[in-house]
């Protein structure tokens, strides 16, 4: 489960439980996966029979609230964590979650008292501070929640919360709109960290038309009460469960298909594409969303095309090309297993050849700790190296100080087309032979001719030569491909797409608040 590979994780807690159908731990386990899959009568079932059994842990009465606000049972959800305060007075998560309640069931002043308390508790300061400038918000005192959120979003900037926090500031700014008839309630929802640069142009357009909203907070959407749910990746599959009369858009979190693009389709009402080539090329293969395809673009290139990204200062000298490495996380297909211990020496001909930029895919430390292990060793070894750490870091930036790209079937590689620079592209010999994200169909496969394809590890450098060398050699490729992935689609302005199509949807009827 913290590897994100919940496909792996369910089978051994099932058979766990069936070994011990007793176990409170493996219970509290699969009550949680539940509720993230938002099977929420399971999710229940589980939890309250740890509850019964350990009603020590505060950790069951707080995921058993989450359960609850899930299915908007607010009052239920106050008269639980009373209880569990009464349990565990001295326990500030617990009375964070009872102020977030408080809050959601409307009792503001109660909500502020508990919120009160929490936030000079260990560990949950900033996420009860976050509740505490909602509740400010909603008791009407904006300058207060004003200075609650700034403080929120300076001291966790770089995490899920602070970019919530950002939006909801940057958002407290605009003008309020008037009542329109193509008006809806729209709710972007960040999975990870990075999901936030692809749906921020999005989510920009759309705060001119419609009621926004910008988190990473299920339960704030859920209160939000939205006509649509606009996100990028697979969770709109467990956010259906929870609100199915919602309109869900899935904007995509990349250009290649690595086998995803019939899970993509299939959780959404509406599946957002690059161009029209794109959706026929989904058409063709018979992957089909809900409703529609929408060809408008890609939301995280709009910066891109618009000419609006300043590249990242790398500190490379003066005349020295920059290399930027940018592989995916997935083993058969990433150009990681091909680069073996000092991926730096397998790539780059010499130190003062040229500097290297790496950039992890954002979830390679999570899913490949040892990958990034590699990454940090071979950095501090070699001069003129920069490794990003921040690895949910916008690429654009990364892109825009880039004199060629080394990747392999990364989407970046068709992020890159706009600037019309050399490319290398690590093709893994061990996706042959299995299906697991190796799509021979994909563009990621059938766009080779882009770059300078390398099979063998022992040829890159040559192929890194050739690539500097002759910046222009595939520049005529380069140009057949970006107009087949992005079409009419290069003019910046895919979030105002979006917005347009959201406007002309129905309203949704939500579920009443209990």
């Amino acid at each position: 489960m913290a590897r994100r590979q919940a496909n792996k994780a369910i089978p051994l807690f099932n058979e766990a439980l069936g070994l011990d159908p007793e176990n409170p731990d493996i219970r509290f386990q699969l009550g949680s996966v539940a509720r993230l899959q938002g099977d929420l009568k399971l999710a229940l079932t589980h939890l309250l029979y740890c509850l019964e059994k350990t009603p020590e842990r505060p950790e069951v009465w707080i995921r058993i609230s989450e359960v609850m606000s899930y299915s908007r049972n607010y009052r239920e959800a106050v008269a639980l964590m009373q209880r569990g305060v009464e349990r565990h007075p001295q326990n500030g998560r617990i009375w964070w979650r009872y102020g977030r309640m408080l809050r959601y069931n409307g009792a503001h002043e109660s909500a502020f008292n508990a919120l009160q308390k929490a936030v000079t508790a260990q560990g949950v300061r900033i996420g009860a501070g976050y509740d505490l400038a909602l509740t400010f918000l909603a008791m009407g005192e904006v300058p207060k929640a004003r200075r609650a959120l700034k403080s929120i979003r300076d001291a966790a900037r770089q995490e899920l919360l602070g970019m919530s926090a950002s939006a909801l500031l940057e958002q407290m700014q605009d003008p309020a709109l008037e009542e329109a008839p193509e008006a809806r309630r729209v709710a972007f929802h960040m999975k990870s960290k990075f999901h936030q640069a692809i749906l921020a142009p999005g989510w920009q357009a759309c705060r001119a038309m419609h009621q926004t909203l910008l988190t990473h907070d299920v339960e704030e959407i859920l209160a939000h009460a939205p006509d649509v749910v606009v996100a990028c990746d697979s969770q709109l599959v467990s956010m259906r469960r929870l609100i199915p009369d919602v309109s869900f858009v899935n904007t995509r979190h990349g250009l290649a298909s690595k086998q995803h693009s019939a899970s993509n389709a299939g959780s959404a009402d509406y599946l957002c594409v690059a161009s029209e080539e794109q959706a026929q090329w989904l058409r063709d293969r018979g992957i089909e969303p809900r409703k529609a395809i929408w060809p408008i673009g890609y939301l995280q290139m709009d910066p891109l095309f618009r000419g609006d990204v300043v590249p990242i200062p790398t500190g490379a000298r003066d005349g020295m090309p920059v290399i930027l490495f940018a592989p995916t996380i997935h083993e058969t297909v990433s150009a990681m297993p091909m680069l073996g211990e000092d991926p730096v020496a397998a790539m780059r001909p010499a130190a003062f050849d040229a500097f290297l930029v790496i950039k992890p895919h954002p979830e390679l430390p999570q899913r490949h700790p040892e990958w990034m292990e590699r990454l940090v060793v071979a950095a501090a070894l070699h001069e003129n190296v920069m490794l990003v750490t921040d690895t949910h870091a916008p690429i654009d930036r990364y892109l825009a100080a880039a004199d060629l790209l080394v990747t392999d079937c990364s989407s970046v590689m068709f992020q890159y087309l706009p600037l019309d620079r050399p490319l290398v592209l690590l093709s893994n010999p061990a996706r042959i032979g299995t299906n697991e994200r190796y799509d021979p169909e994909g563009p990621e496969w059938t766009w080779r001719q882009i770059g300078e394809e390398v099979h063998d590890v022992a040829a890159l450098p040559a192929a890194v030569i050739h690539a500097l060398a002759g910046p222009s050699v595939r520049s005529k490729e380069r140009a057949t491909c970006l107009r087949a992935m992005f079409g009419a689609f290069t003019d910046g302005k895919s979030g105002e797409r979006l917005a347009k199509r959201i406007a002309a949807l129905p309203r949704a009827s939500t579920a009443p608040i209990s």
